[in-house]
């Protein structure tokens, strides 16, 4: 762990003026947004003679900038219009994940992740009549019985991916230990779509449908992702057996489209003493794979890790633990990059509060905490666009033409604070499609479309 000690002295004489206080203090956050590195680059594996796959994550992207959303980029006033709701007998208030593909928007809709049962993924229409432009592309526990622990199908859906023509849902909470499609006494599963994006109907029992993978000894799968080579689905793992509870540290599961099993192969933080860990959001920057994680006893002295070579060969060094702050721990909600710059919106809880922080970096080494408008509130979720960065916050949507540009709302938040619930596996997504920017609602589980004011 001397890397991490090395990490930890550049930090502490560097750190933000933010970080010493209260995190949601934005005032002091633009005093200086000096920035710093989370390590060396001596201290980190090579990088690949070429990245595998380009910046980002497998979200539908890369989209194509017409003249709708150069418009909102340059756009000095546009407003949300709420979309027609998604149907009654299915709608949940949360929404985590919009993903376009095949024309239509993909909508992961849940109640509480890992908490609350309730797991939709519906499929919006832009184009259908009004009426028909939603519906249900699978409901994990329709018809699912009631079974006791986590009764009545899984807990929340906080990322849909496109990869390789085909939609890639991982499970955020299955019911009780799961189905024993593995010899594992508790597996989690990644729901595989066909090549129109439809799921299957439950297996027996109200099972999985035909056709998921299954990651044997994990808890809650948060993200999935393509990286040199392999898939890589980030989660939890432990040891649950007679006379042994534990330890449950973070897991990231390693497999490929064709097999049915993705075993968990590493465990970033095994080890630490730091209790019930998960690895949880995941991005792509530079040759590099970026890993959040759920600090669940607040024990981590990290913020994400940091995976260079091939996880599904033999010999591949472990992913390295490495912090953005000054005292680390901090919650992953959303990475994000264009431009050439990554970005990453992180909380911490201090004093009993909550708040998110945005940090950027130009080399995936060097990280600026983002100093924002007072009264921005919580930022949710960034797209490029060109050369704007436009932001979703709980109190509207913000832009800025340059990395170290000033920022501007273009938007209010619509009545109701349709963004601004917290949660620390959903923050209200951002996304574009169809030449459009969409917004989820995480209070009431409603679809935004961002539109530029007439005259504006």
């Amino acid at each position: 762990m001397r890397w991490l000690v090395v990490v930890a002295a550049l930090v502490a004489c560097s750190r933000p003026p933010g970080d010493r206080a209260d995190a949601g203090d934005q005032a002091r956050a633009r005093a200086k947004g000096r920035a710093y590195p989370l390590a060396h680059e001596a201290s980190l594996p090579a990088l690949p003679p070429e990245p595998a796959e380009p910046d980002g994550a497998d979200d539908g992207g890369p989209f194509e900038v017409g003249p709708g959303l150069r418009a909102l980029a340059q756009a000095t006033a546009a407003e949300f219009v709420r979309l027609e709701s998604p149907p009654a007998e299915t709608a949940l208030p949360v929404v985590c994940d919009v993903t376009p593909f095949g024309g239509w928007l993909f909508v992961a809709h849940s109640v509480k992740p890992v908490v609350e049962t309730g797991a939709v993924i519906h499929r919006y229409d832009p184009e259908a009549a009004a009426g028909q432009r939603w519906s249900v592309a699978f409901d994990w526990g329709a018809a699912a019985p009631a079974r006791g622990w986590h009764s009545g199908g899984g807990q929340g859906f906080t990322r849909i991916r496109a990869i390789d023509g085909r939609l890639l849902v991982p499970d955020t909470d299955t019911p009780g230990p799961g189905f024993r499609l593995s010899d594992a006494n508790f597996e989690e599963y990644v729901f595989v779509s066909d090549e129109h994006g439809e799921f299957g109907a439950p297996g027996p029992g109200g099972g999985p449908p035909p056709g998921t993978r299954v990651v044997p000894y994990s808890f809650h799968n948060f993200d999935v992702i393509r990286f040199r080579g392999s898939l890589v689905v980030s989660t939890g793992t432990g040891v649950i057996a007679p006379g042994q509870w534990g330890p449950f540290p973070a897991g990231l599961a390693v497999g490929e489209l064709g097999r049915d099993l993705w075993p968990v192969r590493f465990e970033p933080g095994s080890g630490t003493r730091t209790g019930v860990l998960r690895a949880t959001f995941m991005h792509r920057f530079k040759g590099r794979l970026y890993i959040g994680f759920q600090n669940n006893e607040r024990r981590a002295r990290w913020d994400a890790a940091i995976f260079t070579g091939p996880p599904g060969k033999a010999g591949t060094e472990a992913p390295r633990l490495v912090r953005f702050t000054g005292a680390g721990g901090w919650l992953t909600h959303r990475w994000a990059s264009g431009g050439g710059w990554l970005y990453w919106i992180g909380s911490r809880s201090r004093g009993g509060k909550r708040s998110s922080v945005l940090y950027q970096s130009e080399d995936g080494i060097r990280f600026r905490w983002v100093p924002l408008p007072e009264d921005a509130g919580r930022p949710q979720d960034l797209v490029v666009v060109g050369e704007s960065r436009i932001l979703l916050t709980s109190r509207g949507l913000f832009r800025s033409r340059a990395p170290d540009g000033k920022w501007r709302r273009i938007a209010p938040a619509p009545e109701g604070d349709p963004f601004g619930a917290y949660d620390g596996f959903c923050s209200a997504p951002l996304a574009a499609a169809g030449d459009a920017l969409y917004a989820g609602g995480t209070r009431d589980g409603h679809l935004y479309r961002l539109e530029v004011r007439d005259g504006e």
